[in-house]
Formats: C-alpha cells, structure tokens, sequence
C-alpha cells in the first residue's frame, strides 16, 4: 500500500508513526508537506528538533499534484479543517481513496460535490474519529442500544482541555483552533466528541448552546460552550442530553454520565475506570479498569477498518463515511447558530 499524508502536524505524525508501527516496511508513506518544520512530535505531545520524513521513513513532496503522481491508493487528509473539501476533491479525482482527519470540514460546502465524486469513483471514504474505537464507546452503546438499565432520563458529557497545553510545542494562537473561519473554537475543534453524541443518540429535535469568548486565552473563537440537546423517546416523553465544552479548564477533564431508571453508567477518561450501577433485582455495582490502555490503538484500529475496506474484506464498519459525517457537521454547525443566536434551533432531516 502506497499512501499519502497531507501535512505532518501532530495528527500527521501520530498517522505516519501508527502506520509505520503496525505495517512496518510493507506500507509506503508520502507526504505532501509546505513549512517543512523540523519538529519530531511525539505520542506525548512534546517535541524534540529533528526531520519527521527521516524518523518514519517518508517520501516529501513540496507539491501536491507531484505527490499526487507518485499514485498513492490512498490519501490520509490532515491538513487544517478548512482546506479538507478541496484537498480530498482534488484526491477523490485521481481515484484515490480517503481517510479525512475529524471535523470532516469547516462549512457544509463542496461536501455534496465530494460524496458524489466518490459515489462515482466506488471509493472508501472514512472520517477519522478515533473514539468510536474507545472500549467505553462500545460500553455506552451496548447499555443505551438494549435500553439494559431500563428507560433513558439524561446524560452528561463534559470534554474540557487547557487549549495552550493542547498542542504545546506551537503558539496555540496561530493554530485553527484559536479562529472559528478555519474550524476552530470549542465546537468545532471538538467536534469528535459531538461526533459521540450522534453515534450514541442520533439527532436531537432540538438544541441550544450558550457560549462564547469567555476566557483570557486572547483568542477569536469560542473556548466555552454549554450545549442543551432535546431528544423524543419512543413512548413520546423527552430526555435531555449535556454537553459541556471549554478551552480553559486544567487539569483536562473527560467523563460521561448516562442515567436511567434503573441505574446509572459512569466513564472517566482520566483514571480509565467505568462504573455500572443497577438497582433492580439484587442491586449489584460494577467497576472496570482499563488497564494497559493505548491511545494509539484507537488510531491503528481506524487503520485497520479503513484498509480493510480498500481491500474488499467484510469489515464491521464503525468510522461514519461522508453523508453520516456531513450530519454530525450539521447539528455542530447548528449548535454554533444556536450560540449566535442566542435561541433554540429545531433540526429536522
């Protein structure tokens, strides 16, 4: 397999390194690259001087229709959120096919013209989202699908990460995520975590947000965000999903909370740890270790299901394709409108 990476920012690197490890010299790696920084960045975000194309062994191409001609099958697109539409158009043309690094966009542009391209073409098309992978993801999805703790009242998520300590090898003011017209700002920039809500409920009947610039952080965008989503259950009574986001909070702080009427269901991503509570017949409590967990394996999954799929084998797809990555950037847009705004937004399909 010959593949090509546009860009080796730290989601570029950590692609070029998860590759090289799970497919050592039986995959070929080009990289289409502009400011050719000499940063080696690693898994723990820090940074150490030196040529990233030398440490992973790849091919640079300083132009990307030059990259393009070494014919790669398949093109990881890792550039900023808004140069996505045109970079993977420009890919899907020449047949090849994509892995698109999460949000799949900025706007809701040209992302019609490239789901017909590659309709038209019969290419894979996958949007990174890493957390699909998560072992509390299938957990949560298991509980909420089999309705196991009965009937769904509300759920809490929270995702809050120090922007400056997010990427701290680089001005986080340059970077996208300070500007919202290059998909930054909480919303956006976490889109993945929104992207989880999708996966685990689908589309609310309505939402809304308050936010906005309410940190010190001196940057363009949202770096808080307070998300109310209205859901409509079968039997017709209402349940309530949280979702709280911000650029400020430090120490980082990842949890989910689902609560029904039998019991509740607890992650928190910084001890690893999930706690099932039942309290039907003979109230029994359950907590769960993951131990020995690595990151990277989320990301060598989402290889391993996109490759998969090139291939033609019988892949349990779980990564969203185009059309269910171009809903989740609708309702993420609609929250936006609906912290503009300040009112709530109906979404209808």
């Amino acid at each position: 397999m010959r593949v090509l990476i546009t860009g080796l920012g730290a989601i570029g690197q950590r692609h070029a390194r998860c590759l090289r490890t799970k497919y050592s010299d039986g995959i070929e790696i080009h990289a289409y690259r502009r400011r050719r920084l000499r940063q080696i960045i690693h898994d723990d975000l820090t940074m150490t001087e030196g040529d990233p194309a030398a440490e992973y062994g790849i091919i640079e191409h300083r132009d990307f229709d030059s990259a393009l001609g070494a014919d790669p099958q398949a093109v990881f697109i890792t550039n900023p959120p808004d140069l996505h539409v045109d970079t993977a158009l420009r890919a899907a043309e020449r047949g090849c096919h994509l892995f698109i690094e999460k949000p799949v966009a900025h706007s809701l542009a040209g992302l019609d013209e490239l789901i017909r391209v590659v309709d038209d073409r019969g290419l894979v098309c996958l949007v990174g989202q890493q957390f699909r992978f998560h072992p509390f993801t299938a957990a949560f999805k298991r509980t909420i699908d089999a309705s196991a703790l009965g009937e769904l009242s509300s759920a809490e998520f929270i995702f809050k990460e120090y922007l400056p300590g997010m990427h701290p090898y680089e001005d986080y003011r340059l970077s996208h995520a300070s500007h919202g017209e290059r998909g930054g700002g909480v919303i956006l920039s976490l889109n993945h975590y929104l992207d989880i809500i999708y996966l685990l409920f689908g589309d609310p009947i309505e939402v809304v947000c308050f936010g906005g610039t309410n940190g010190t952080l001196g940057i363009e965008a949202e770096d808080t965000a307070a998300i109310l989503l209205n859901y409509r259950k079968e039997n017709g009574r209402l349940y309530t999903v949280t979702v709280l986001l911000d650029f400020i909070k430090r120490p980082r702080q990842m949890e989910w909370h689902l609560t029904a009427e039998r019991g509740s269901l607890f992650a928190d991503f910084q001890d690893n740890v999930l706690r099932r509570t039942d309290h039907g017949e003979g109230e029994t409590s359950e907590e769960t270790d993951l131990v020995g967990f690595e990151r990277n394996s989320m990301f060598m999954d989402e290889h391993a299901e996109f490759f998969g799929m090139i291939s033609g084998e019988d892949v349990d797809q779980r990564l969203p394709g185009l059309v269910e990555s171009q809903s989740v950037l609708d309702l993420t847009l609609k929250i936006r409108e609906s912290m503009h705004t300040r009112t709530i937004v109906s979404i209808s399909r």
